[in-house]
């Protein structure tokens, strides 16, 4: 008998880690009589799970979710008119849904939008709030009160961040995938006068450059992120990306003068050990 019930429990783990759970379904708390002004606030209403984000799909749509874990079976439930489904994501996995109702027209994201041919609109857990106004049997959105633009935020005063934004000159990686999506590589050259030798300007009428390096894990791991750079390059110029054994890739890089170039190959770890 326990050792059925150990393999049963070890089933049921096994089901769990292959994602094989459809994500639970959070029920909205929408009185029987919407009062006629109703604000629709996820943070609120799905509050017991984890989430960051919601996805608003649109009615009959067929938008492509392969950036999303757990997404099987969930565009099933857009293929209707009685409900709007929008889904709660956890650092790009589904952890949850709710099925919006009609009366709440929350299909005026699309018909009052230069973008109508978006699948899905993406807004953040703060965004998630949707005001509604009655307008006969419906209740309209009110846009005045749910799009508002967000406040300009200024950095200045992060020195580093700065000074490598504004220095910028070539994008030669935007999100790469390595490793079949294990990991994103961006890779950026700047102009970066702090890593030039004040002796170089005599032979030199310039300022060296810097590669940047960013390698991003499978999801928004911001605090697991890598970021190198290698310094006081002249002229510098990507030759490849390539993988080697998991998790090491290697970036080629072509220095120097025109009449002196050098190739330098530097190996990375795309995880953190």
């Amino acid at each position: 008998m326990l050792k059925n019930r150990l393999s049963t429990i070890y089933l049921l783990l096994l089901l769990s880690g292959c994602e094989m759970f459809s994500p639970p379904k959070i029920e909205l708390g929408i009185p029987d009589e919407i009062p006629d002004r109703f604000v629709l606030d996820f943070s609120s209403q799905a509050g017991n799970i984890s989430w960051d984000s919601i996805l608003v799909v649109k009615p009959y749509s067929e938008p492509n979710l392969d950036f999303l874990k757990g997404n099987q079976g969930m565009l099933s439930l857009s293929g209707t008119d009685i409900h709007i489904l929008t889904l709660y994501t956890l650092q790009q996995k589904i952890v949850g849904y709710s099925l919006v109702p009609r009366v709440l027209d929350l299909y005026q994201l699309w018909e009052n939008s230069e973008s109508s041919d978006k699948d899905v609109y993406i807004f953040s857990r703060e965004e998630a709030k949707f005001s509604f106004e009655k307008s006969g049997e419906d209740y309209l959105l009110n846009l005045d009160d749910t799009w508002k633009a967000p406040e300009v935020k200024e950095l200045s005063m992060h020195e580093t961040a700065n000074y490598l934004l504004a220095n910028i000159t070539e994008i030669n990686y935007s999100y790469q995938e390595v490793f079949n999506r294990s990991f994103f590589i961006n890779v950026y050259t700047l102009n970066d006068s702090k890593a030039t030798p004040l002796e170089y300007f005599e032979e030199y009428d310039g300022v060296l450059s810097s590669i940047l390096i960013s390698i991003i894990p499978d999801g928004d791991y911001y605090s697991q992120s890598k970021l190198f750079k290698i310094e006081g390059l002249e002229n510098p110029k990507i030759v490849s990306l390539k993988e080697e054994e998991f998790p090491e890739f290697v970036i080629t890089v072509e220095s120097g003068p025109v009449e002196n170039r050098q190739t330098s190959e530097y190996k990375f770890k795309g995880i953190n050990d």
